[in-house]
């Protein structure tokens, strides 16, 4: 059954078979979270080569029809444009979102935190590894080794003298605990708003007693924002899936118009 297209029937089944806690029983167990989406400019050198990439993925997409396959392809090539240009190219572009980051990790640091901070891609994270010369990190991607990873995890949690930890979303996204930091710092964010929540709740624990600060990174003027908007919009079909919130037809209608208006409207 393609869940999109069969929205109420996909429900009821749910509504058969699921036990939940709603978010009003654990509400009072929850500590405060803050989600700020900060929005950044990008160098000129970086906007030059950012627009580069987009109108080649519009000529690209004019020669093909626009199914997800292709449209994610076409999709992510531009979120690495702007996460980080050495993916797409031998040219020395610095990143502003790493650049950022790293202005984050010197601020949080030095009032004696820890920051926590994720990417969708690895690239991004090794440049930021390399400018962290004089601090305590690890580094935790697809080509980390799971049991480094876990110690990683364990020693970011015990040591207070571990100061960052940099990991990609599909490496690090669930199955970790790193509340022992109140900061996460979003490179960028998956597309979907479930692994994005899943992400930030490595900080964000019913058994925290601090606060938890999450910062996303978007570039304005680019596909930081279309994404943005694909989150929301599917926030709202998972509200509708488990908690019965909103119209299922409208949301279904909803995401199919932002899956092809995503690359025509750049």
């Amino acid at each position: 059954m393609i869940g999109y297209k069969n929205l109420d029937a996909l429900k009821e089944e749910m509504e058969s078979c699921s036990i939940r806690r709603t978010l009003d029983q654990v509400r009072d167990d929850m500590p405060l979270k803050t989600v700020h989406y900060e929005i950044i400019e990008m160098s000129d050198a970086h906007r030059k080569f950012y627009d580069a990439v987009k109108e080649g993925v519009k000529e690209e997409a004019d020669r093909v029809e626009l199914k997800s396959g292709n449209l994610l392809a076409l999709t992510t090539r531009l979120r690495q444009a702007t996460a980080c240009p050495s993916v797409l190219t031998t040219q020395d572009i610095e990143s502003i979102k790493v650049n950022r980051a790293f202005e984050y990790i010197e601020e949080i640091t030095s009032q004696g935190e820890k920051v926590v901070v994720f990417s969708m891609f690895k690239e991004p994270l090794n440049k930021l590894a390399a400018k962290l010369e004089g601090f305590r990190f690890s580094l935790n991607t697809g080509d980390t080794p799971d049991s480094l990873a876990m110690a990683n995890m364990v020693r970011f949690q015990d040591d207070p003298g571990e100061q960052v930890f940099l990991g990609t979303f599909g490496k690090c996204g669930t199955g970790f605990t790193l509340n022992s930091s109140m900061y996460l710092v979003c490179i960028d964010t998956p597309y979907t708003f479930s692994l994005f929540e899943q992400g930030y709740q490595r900080i964000h624990r019913i058994s925290n007693t601090r606060p938890a600060f999450i910062k996303v990174l978007v570039c304005s003027d680019t596909i930081d924002v279309r994404v943005q908007e694909i989150i929301e919009t599917k926030k709202e079909l998972g509200e509708y899936l488990v908690d019965g919130v909103a119209d299922g037809k409208s949301i279904s209608s909803k995401l199919t118009d932002e899956l092809r208006s995503i690359i025509t409207n750049l």
